[in-house]
């Protein structure tokens, strides 16, 4: 399996660089004109099949022979469109404006991937690619998924993650996938990879979100030792962490500003973690637990919302609820 090469945030949960790093923007699949697109349409109404240039570049990219254009059940659908009602009022509006579609592909690596296309003048817009599979999973289950694909499995050992019952497994990727976009469209941190800084005329200079807490894209200021070897969903050569030694992580993990392994990768991760589980908790009123076991035993338990340094940043969240 090919590594993924993360420009919108690290590993699946990100936009990717397709093409070659001295002009990433020259990419067909990067090219508004390749796709249809009508601002107009209600999110609702934007629903496609992925373009076959979307599909063949994705094969392509992650070595995959087996992606195929998944069409959704009216079932399925009915489950994707109540969960988009729930988005962020800042999240709705930048995806109005600037989302080509949401397309849906069988066997995709991971939950969900959100891209950046450029027209021609240069503004940003985006699609998503959602794994079916998620339509399937509970919320807490997906996001069970993704904490155990940062483990090497290890007998007797357990880690879940609780966000109670009920709610869909998709509502966890549109949260994430369109904070990435509305991060990437307003500069909520400063850029995902380098070489697009001359592209998209950024500026490297720290934000809000990201001072004090980040040095780099991927580098905390604080030299926290848990986010050593941290991969996600298979990619980037993992898992390379035991399940059996993810007691100190956890524990270490505690006193970080962070609300959730996953978020921090890298100051993208964060946002795009911290408006999830924000949300969740403090809009919709659900738990969010991470536990740890062997056997019976229970080894770790944290609710990453109630941690004070994580708390402290929340103020600056209030921009996606007016």
């Amino acid at each position: 399996m090919k590594k993924r090469v993360i420009p919108l945030a690290v590993l699946v949960a990100v936009c990717i660089c397709h093409c070659k790093k001295e002009d990433p923007a020259s990419s067909p699949l990067k090219q508004l004109k390749n796709y249809s697109f009508d601002a107009a349409l209600p999110l609702e109404k934007r629903l496609f099949d992925p373009p076959s240039l979307v599909v063949e570049s994705w094969r392509k990219f992650d070595g995959r022979d087996d992606y195929a254009p998944h069409r959704l059940s009216g079932r399925e659908r009915i489950i994707f469109a109540r969960n988009l009602k729930r988005l962020p009022p800042l999240n709705r509006i930048v995806l109005e404006e600037r989302l080509i579609g949401f397309y849906f592909i069988d066997n995709f690596l991971g939950s969900a991937v959100a891209d950046w296309v450029l027209d021609e003048n240069e503004k940003l817009h985006f699609y998503i690619i959602f794994n079916p599979k998620i339509l399937t999973m509970s919320l807490s289950e997906v996001l069970t998924w993704r904490e155990r694909s940062c483990f090497i499995p290890d007998e007797g050992f357990s880690v879940e993650v609780d966000c109670g019952s009920g709610h869909d497994g998709i509502l966890y990727a549109l949260l994430h996938e369109t904070t990435h976009v509305v991060d990437y469209t307003l500069r909520l941190t400063p850029f995902v990879e380098k070489e697009m800084v001359p592209v998209l005329h950024v500026s490297e200079e720290p934000t809000e979100f990201v001072r004090g807490i980040w040095e780099d894209v991927g580098t905390t200021v604080a030299p926290y030792a848990y986010r050593k070897d941290l991969t996600f969903y298979g990619l980037g050569g993992g898992p390379k962490l035991h399940l059996s030694d993810a007691e100190k992580i956890y524990r270490e993990f505690c006193g970080s500003p962070f609300v959730s392994l996953y978020g921090s990768m890298t100051w993208a991760e964060d946002i795009a973690d911290m408006v999830t589980f924000y949300h969740l908790t403090e809009k919709m009123n659900l738990p969010y637990r991470v536990r740890l076991s062997k056997g019976k035993d229970e080894l770790f338990r944290c609710e990453p919302m109630k941690k004070e340094a994580v708390r402290k940043r929340l103020a600056y969240l209030d921009m996606f609820y007016f």
